[in-house]
C-alpha cells in the first residue's frame, strides 16, 4: 500500500517516556473495555495486535504474525478496497481519523463485522505518518440487532401502510359497491333478475330483456313469472301455481334449480334453466334469479338424437331405425294375416362414379337416388339406408296370394324411377339398382332371417347383371354355404401351399415354333383333388382373396419362367392373367416389380393378360400403368377379346401388344359362318393396329387350318397340349426338342415344334 506524504502534526513533541506510559495505560483501558488494539509502525511495516484483537477472531496469540499482511489478508475481498481507501485518506491527512466498518475472516472460516478506528500517532518533520494506532471492535451482534430493529420498524411501517390502505380500500369499496353491483348486474351477458318475497320482479338486466324480446324493464318489473310463461308447463301444471311452488322451495332450501318453459314477446316458446337463490337485502327476503336459455342446447341434443337414428347424407332412417320399422311392419303383418316383402337394394357400380367424378359428386348423386326411392315409398312401407350404397325397403300390406306379382310390380316401378338421368350442374349421370327380395312368411318369419335372405337374393341379382331383381329361393342358401365353405378353404389353401400352376404352350402359326406358355392357376384341394379355376376364381374375386392369390401367381410364374430359361429355353414368354380387382388395390405395380426382381426374369419375357373388364378400371390411370410397363419391356395382351366392353378407342389409346380371341369364337369356327366372320374381323382389326393375335381353345386340325388361312399369328389349346404341371411341361418341351431344334435360338421364338 502506498503512503503519500501527510501534513505534519500540529502538536509539539511530548516527552517520550511520558508518552509511552500514557500509551500503555490507554491500551490497557481499551483492552479492558473489550476493544482489540493494533499498533502499526509504518516505517518497518510491522503491526502489533493485542490478544483481544486476535481472540476476537478466534486466534491464539501466536497464530497471527505481527505484519500488515496478517490484517489485509483477513479483510473480506468485497470490503478491502473501501477499507484501504479509508486508511490512505487518513494517512494523507484528508480525514481527521481512520474509520471503517468491514468484515474479517475468523479462524473457523466465518466472518465478523468489525468497527475499525485509528489515528496517526507520530509524523516526521515533513508530516509523513510514522505510526498509526487504532482499535478493533466486534459489532456483529450490534449490526444484527440494528438490522432486526430496522426490519421491525419496516414491518411496522408496512403494516401501518397496509392497514391504512385496507381502511381506505374498504371505504372506497363501500362507497362504490352499489355502483359496481349495478354495472355488473346491467352489463353481464347472463340474464339476471331480482324478485321480492311475493314473486314480483323488482329488477331485471338488459340480457334478460333481450332473451325475452322485451324493450324496457317496465314491461317486466312488477309482474310475476307467469307473465312470461305459457299458461301451462310441459307437465300440464299451471305456470302460476308451479312458479309459486318453485319460489317457496328456494326460500326453504336456500336455492333451487329447475327447467322452465318461457314465452318470448313474439309468442315463441323456449326452454330455460332457472336458478333461484334466496338472499337477504337489509332484512328483506328476496330471490336472485339466473336464467340460462337452453334453446341451442336442446336443438343440439335433438340433432344428436336424430343422427342416432337417421342417415346424415340422405335424411333417411338408418339401420337401427330401419330394423325397428321392419319389426313394427312384421308385427302388423302377423296380426293382419298379410304378407310382407324385404327388398335389399344396391347401386350398381357406384364406385366408378366416386373414382371418376369424386366423392362430392357421388354424394350428390346418392342423395338424389335416395329421394327417388323415397318417392316410391308408401305410408305402409319402410325405407332406410344401411351403409355404403345399400338400402332396405320394406313393403307392407302385401296380399298373401298375390305377393310375388304385387312385389314384382313394385320392383319394376323402382327400377323405372331411376331410368331418367340425374342432372348435377353440368353433369348428366345415370344410376341403376340391383334388388334382392325376401317374402314373409315363406322366406322367414324373423327380421334378421328376412334381411339375410334378401341379401343372398341380391348377390344372385348382381351376378345376373345390373338393373335386375331376384326373389329368394331356398337353394340360394345352399349356394351361399358353398361360397362360404370355398372362401374359408381358399384361406387355408394360401396358408398351406395348396395352389399350383399349370402351363399351356403357345405356338406361332407361321413358323410352328413355341413362343411362350400361359400360367393357369389350379387348386389341389385336400380330399377333393384338382379343382378347376372356374369353381374357385369367382369366389376368390368376390371375397378379395384374388389379390394375395394373384401376387403368388406372379411370383411363382416368374420364378418358373426363369427356371425354363436356365434349363435351355431362354426365349419363352410367360403369360400371366390379371384380375380387375388386382388393379383396384393400387399395389399391382409393386407386386409385378417384386416378382421380376425376386426371379431375375427379363421383363421382356413377361406377358400380362388383361381382361376387358379391366378397361373399366379408369382409362387415365390404366394408361399410366400400361405405359410404365411398356417402357420396361413387359408385353401386354387383352384376354378374351370380343366378350367384354372394349372398343376401337381403347385399342388405339392403350399400349397393348396382343389380342387373345376367346375360345367361344374358335369352337364353332368351321360350322358357324357368323363366328367365322367375327374372328376374321378381329384378326384384321388387330393387325391394322399392329397387334399380334392369339386364338385360344384350338382343339383340332380343322380349327388350326382355318385360323392359319385367316392370318392368325399364334394359338394355344388341347390340339397342342393341355395345361401341364411344370415337370411335365419340361418333358413336353424336351420331346419337342427331339423332333426339332426347340428353344436353342436366342431370338423371339424358341424353335420349331413337333406337330401332331
Amino acid at each position: 500500500m502506498e503512503r503519500p506524504a501527510e501534513q505534519a502534526a500540529d502538536a509539539p513533541a511530548a516527552d517520550p517516556a511520558a508518552a509511552e506510559s500514557d500509551e500503555q495505560y490507554w491500551k490497557a483501558v481499551l483492552e479492558a473495555a473489550g476493544h482489540g488494539v493494533w499498533d502499526w509502525d509504518i516505517a518497518s511495516n510491522s503491526v502489533r495486535f493485542s490478544r483481544t484483537w486476535k481472540s476476537m477472531l478466534g486466534y491464539a496469540d501466536h497464530d497471527i504474525a505481527d505484519d500488515l499482511d496478517a490484517w489485509v489478508s483477513r479483510v473480506h475481498p468485497d470490503d478491502l478496497q473501501d477499507t484501504l481507501a479509508a486508511v490512505e485518506a487518513h494517512l494523507e491527512g484528508r480525514t481527521p481519523a481512520y474509520e471503517s466498518i468491514h468484515r474479517m475472516r475468523c479462524k473457523d472460516g466465518g466472518w465478523k463485522w468489525i468497527l475499525d478506528r485509528g489515528r496517526v500517532f507520530h509524523r516526521d518533520a515533513h508530516g509523513q505518518a510514522l505510526r498509526l494506532i487504532g482499535t478493533h471492535t466486534d459489532i456483529t451482534e450490534r449490526l444484527a440487532l440494528e438490522e432486526q430493529i430496522r426490519a421491525l420498524n419496516a414491518d411496522l411501517e408496512r403494516r401501518v401502510e397496509e392497514r391504512t390502505a385496507e381502511v381506505c380500500a374498504a371505504n372506497a369499496a363501500l362507497r362504490e359497491s352499489e355502483e359496481r353491483f349495478r354495472r355488473l348486474f346491467e352489463d353481464t351477458r347472463q340474464p339476471l333478475s331480482l324478485m321480492d318475497a311475493a314473486g314480483r320482479f323488482i329488477a331485471v338486466n338488459q340480457a334478460t330483456l333481450r332473451m325475452l324480446g322485451l324493450d324496457h324493464p317496465g314491461q317486466l318489473i312488477g309482474g310475476t313469472p307467469d307473465k312470461v310463461s305459457p299458461p301451462t308447463q310441459p307437465d300440464s301444471r299451471s305456470s302460476r301455481e308451479k312458479a309459486l311452488e318453485m319460489m317457496q322451495l328456494a326460500f326453504d332450501q336456500g336455492a333451487h334449480g329447475f327447467e322452465w318453459e318461457h314465452l318470448r314477446a313474439n309468442g315463441e316458446c323456449f326452454p330455460a334453466r332457472i336458478l333461484l337463490t334466496a338472499i337477504d337485502n337489509r332484512g328483506e327476503p328476496q330471490l336472485h334469479v339466473v336464467w340460462s336459455d337452453l334453446t341451442v342446447q336442446k336443438q343440439a341434443q335433438a340433432r344428436v338424437e336424430y343422427l342416432a337414428y337417421h342417415d346424415e347424407l340422405t335424411g333417411l332412417p338408418n339401420r337401427v331405425l330401419g330394423q325397428d320399422r321392419l319389426q313394427q311392419l312384421l308385427a302388423g303383418a302377423r296380426n293382419n294375416g298379410m304378407a310382407l316383402a324385404v327388398l335389399y337394394l344396391d347401386l350398381d357400380q357406384f364406385k366408378f362414379v366416386n373414382d371418376t367424378h369424386g366423392h362430392a359428386v357421388g354424394n350428390r348423386l346418392f342423395k338424389q337416388v335416395a329421394e327417388r326411392l323415397d318417392a316410391q315409398r308408401r305410408a305402409a312401407d319402410g325405407l332406410c339406408r344401411l351403409a355404403g350404397d345399400e338400402f332396405i325397403l320394406v313393403i307392407g300390406e302385401v296380399a298373401l296370394e298375390h305377393a310375388v306379382a304385387q312385389v314384382s310390380v313394385r320392383c319394376e316401378q323402382i327400377l323405372a324411377s331411376l331410368a331418367d338421368p340425374f342432372r348435377l350442374d353440368d353433369l348428366q349421370l345415370f344410376a341403376s339398382l340391383s334388388i334382392g327380395i325376401a317374402l314373409y312368411p315363406q322366406d322367414g318369419t324373423e327380421a334378421e332371417v328376412l334381411m339375410r335372405n334378401a341379401e343372398t337374393a341380391l348377390s344372385w341379382a348382381k351376378a345376373e347383371g345390373p338393373h335386375s331383381y331376384r326373389f329368394f329361393e331356398s337353394n340360394m342358401n345352399a349356394a351361399l354355404l358353398r361360397f362360404v365353405d370355398t372362401r374359408e378353404a381358399l384361406h387355408r389353401a394360401l396358408e398351406h401351399d395348396e395352389l399350383v400352376l399349370h402351363y399351356q404352350p403357345q405356338l406361332d402359326l407361321h413358323s410352328g415354333w413355341v413362343v411362350g406358355v400361359e400360367a393357369l392357376l389350379r387348386w389341389q384341394r385336400p380330399g377333393v383333388g384338382l379343382v378347376p379355376p372356374g369353381e374357385f376364381i369367382p369366389v376368390a374375386e368376390e371375397s378379395g382373396l384374388i389379390v394375395p392369390m394373384g401376387r403368388w401367381v406372379l411370383a411363382e410364374a416368374c420364378r418358373q419362367a426363369a427356371a425354363l430359361h436356365a434349363a435351355g429355353w431362354p426365349a419363352l414368354t410367360m403369360a400371366v392373367n390379371l384380375s380387375a380387382i388386382q388393379f383396384r388395390q393400387r399395389r399391382l405395380e409393386v407386386d409385378v416389380a417384386m416378382a421380376l426382381e425376386a426371379s431375375g426374369l427379363d421383363p421382356r419375357r413377361l406377358e400380362l393378360e388383361l381382361t376387358e373388364s379391366v378397361l373399366l378400371h379408369g382409362e387415365s390411370a390404366l394408361q399410366q400403368i400400361l405405359s410404365r410397363w411398356s417402357a420396361q419391356g413387359i408385353q401386354l395382351a387383352i384376354d378374351d377379346f370380343g366378350t367384354g366392353y372394349s372398343g376401337l378407342a381403347y385399342l388405339k389409346r392403350l399400349r397393348v401388344n396382343k389380342l387373345k380371341i376367346d375360345r367361344g369364337f374358335v369352337a364353332d369356327l368351321q360350322t358357324d359362318a357368323e363366328n367365322r366372320a367375327i374372328v376374321q374381323a378381329m384378326i384384321q382389326l388387330a393387325q391394322s393396329f399392329g397387334l399380334k393375335v392369339l386364338a385360344e381353345g384350338v382343339e383340332d386340325a380343322g380349327q388350326l387350318q382355318a385360323l392359319q388361312q385367316m392370318g392368325c399369328d399364334q394359338a394355344q389349346g388341347h390340339f397342342y397340349a393341355e395345361p401341364l404341371p411344370a415337370a411335365e411341361l419340361m418333358r413336353w418341351l424336351r420331346q419337342a426338342d427331339s423332333c426339332a431344334d426347340v428353344g436353342n435360338d436366342t431370338g423371339n421364338e424358341s424353335g420349331p415344334s413337333s406337330e401332331r
